[in-house]
Parts: structure tokens; C-alpha cells; sequence
């Protein structure tokens, strides 16, 4: 079925192609020195409704200089707090009458992400926001083409990229109260459980500092990041990395990077015949839906997704609007800890604000 244009439109109502782009684009009588009886733009609206015309957005948004879009990028992820955070962004687009784009990429394919960014130019999106894109894997060049864009653009992926401003969780904060609240309970020994490239990604690195600022003249803080076979779970990693490290060690808390570490690492500890939180105490980080379900349940940092969502499209909305300026801000949100049976403490919470 041939798709309606204005100029069919136009040529059935028996005026021009101009009068028919005014109508349907609801531009006011008087526009462009433009005026339409009301009765013939009723009809017109009319025709287009049955003839089931739909607008080109492209070229609205050449027309008009704004495309009601926002184009949103983000890495697959088979963590479901990316998948939230995700679905917080448009959520928040669509709240403000604004449509986006969603370009999913993934770590294996470079080249995508340059074919993403240029559907964004082509459909003129008024702003874009990175969802859970490490920025180690954004080319130089697709940087660059970024800033020189003009479009503002707002990080949400975890780490700054010390180009556009950034919102993220407070990794550090969560890391450090975690720690503390384990030393309070009398750990002297405490390993810190990541990948062998932490170092590399600030997300991971603050969660490291975190717990070695914790310990600082209380505890002694162990880093144990254990190298991992390529293509495995971050479950079956955390089971690898655990048993290798209790072969030799006898911590008496374990922090792990992530809620995925620690459930492969409860089975590791089980195995070793330890019990947890009578033997050592452990503690995970995501606040993924299976950490209440483990056994035992596991104490961790909730990752604060509404919240960085939220702020980010406000933030890209305020720039939008004049509010506030295209900058290299770092906005960091805090963590809720959901203390469970894994630390001993069923039942408590504790939120920064």
C-alpha cells in the first residue's frame, strides 16, 4: 500500500501542497502570512484522517528545528538494574511529551555505535543520554563526533567521562558503609572480591577504595581480584575466584563487587565447609531480586536506577531549556544497604540521602 503524502492530500481537497503542511502541522492562522477558512481545514484534517496520512518526523524536525526526539544509548546487559535504568530514562522522556530512539549496542561490535549516533543526527534528536556505556568502550572519534554535535548529552552509564556531565552511584559511599558496618561487627580481616581489571574502570576502582578507606587503621583490606575464563557467568566467575582465594586465605568478611560474585561465592564457601554469617560474613552489591532468595539471604548495596534516571532527564531537559549548562558536573546518588541474614542483620536498612 503506497504510503499518503501531502500531495495527495493537496490534490484531492483541490489546494496546495502548502496549505495542506499547514493544517496537518497545526501550524495558527496568520503563520507565514498563511490563512485557512476553518471549514476547508476541518476538511483537510478530515482527508488526512482517511486517507491515514502520517507525518515524516525527519522532515518536521528540518521544518520546525525541533524533533521531539531523544535518542537514548545504551550496551546490552544482562544485569536487570540496566534494564530498569533503561526503562526509567524513556519513562521520563515520554512524561515530558518527547518521543526518543533506543539504540542497544553491545561490547562486541564497535562499528555499532557509530551507525547509532548517525540514525541520531539523521532524525535530528534534540539531546541524547547514555545508559550503561563504559566509556572505555566509546572511540575517540566517536567522542569526538559527540562533542562537536551540539546536542547536549548526559552520562548515565557509571563513570565519568570528563566530556559531558555525568550521574552515577555513589559506588565509593556504598563500599565504605558496607565495610564499616562489617568492622563494627568485629572483622579484622576483609577481602575485597572483583574483576583482575578493576583498575581500569572507575566503577569498580571507587568500590576497592571505598573498602581500603573503610578499613584504614581498623582492619586489614585484602584485594582479591582473581582472573576469570573468558565467556563464563559472573556467577560461575565469583564461584572460580572464591574457592581459589579460600585455598589460602581465612578472611572474615568478603565485600563483592557485584550481587553475581557473591551468589557463585556462597556456593564456593559452602563447599569449603565455612558457614556463613557464623564463619565469615559477606556482602554483595546491586540489589538484584535473587540476593533475597540465596541462602542465606544476602546483604547489599541497592544501585539508586529511578533516581539517576530521573536526575538524568531532568538534567538534559533543564539544559534543554536554558536551566542549566552543557558541563563536566559528576553527580553522584547514594545507595540504600539492605542488611540481611549474610551480615546477621535480617531486617535493617539504611538509606543516605
Amino acid at each position: 500500500m503506497k504510503k499518503c503524502t501531502l500531495q495527495d492530500i493537496a490534490q484531492r481537497a483541490g489546494v496546495s501542497k502548502t496549505i495542506v503542511s499547514y493544517v496537518v502541522n497545526d501550524k495558527p492562522d496568520g503563520y507565514g502570512n498563511v490563512t485557512v477558512r476553518p471549514e476547508l481545514r476541518a476538511r483537510i484534517k478530515a482527508m488526512a484522517e482517511e486517507m491515514h496520512y502520517r507525518p515524516h518526523r525527519s522532515a518536521r524536525s528540518l521544518s520546525t528545528g525541533n524533533s521531539n526526539l531523544i535518542g537514548i544509548l545504551s550496551a546490552h546487559s544482562e544485569y536487570t538494574f540496566s534494564l530498569e535504568k533503561t526503562y526509567e530514562v524513556c519513562e521520563g522522556i515520554m512524561a515530558r511529551n518527547y518521543d526518543y530512539i533506543l539504540q542497544e549496542i553491545d561490547y562486541a561490535h564497535y562499528e555499532r555505535l557509530e551507525k547509532a549516533l548517525d540514525l541520531f543526527f539523521d532524525y535530528n534528536v534534540s539531546g541524547i543520554v547514555l545508559v550503561s556505556l563504559s566509556p572505555s568502550f566509546v572511540r575517540p572519534d566517536d567522542m569526538k563526533k559527540l562533542e562537536n554535535s551540539g546536542l547536549p548529552v548526559v552520562d548515565a552509564s557509571g563513570a565519568p567521562n570528563g566530556r559531558f556531565p555525568c550521574v552515577r552511584t555513589d559506588y565509593y559511599d556504598a563500599f565504605f558503609r558496607m565495610a564499616t558496618a562489617v568492622i563494627e561487627k568485629g572483622c579484622r580481616e576483609i577481602y575485597v572480591v572483583t574483576a583482575e581489571t578493576y583498575k581500569r574502570y572507575p566503577n569498580l576502582y571507587a568500590r576497592v577504595e571505598g573498602v581500603t578507606a573503610a578499613c584504614a587503621g581498623a582492619a586489614q583490606c585484602t584485594v582479591f581480584a582473581g582472573s576469570r575464563e573468558k565467556k563464563i557467568s559472573d556467577v560461575e566467575a565469583g564461584y572460580q575466584i572464591t574457592a581459589d582465594m579460600l585455598s589460602s586465605a581465612r578472611p572474615d568478611a568478603i565485600l563483592y563487587s557485584n550481587d553475581y560474585h557473591a551468589f557463585g561465592g556462597l556456593k564456593a564457601i559452602h563447599e569449603k565447609g565455612l558457614r556463613v554469617p557464623d564463619d565469615l560474613l559477606v556482602c554483595g552489591f546491586d540489589g538484584s531480586e535473587i540476593s533475597r532468595f540465596t541462602v542465606p539471604p544476602i546483604t547489599t548495596a541497592v544501585q539508586p536506577v529511578g533516581r539517576i534516571a530521573h536526575k538524568s532527564v531532568d538534567l538534559l531537559f533543564d539544559i534543554l531549556a536554558g536551566k542549566a549548562e552543557l558541563n563536566q558536573a559528576d553527580y553522584k546518588i547514594p545507595c540504600e544497604i539492605i542488611y540481611r541474614e549474610s551480615t546477621g542483620d535480617p531486617g535493617k536498612s539504611d538509606f543516605a540521602s
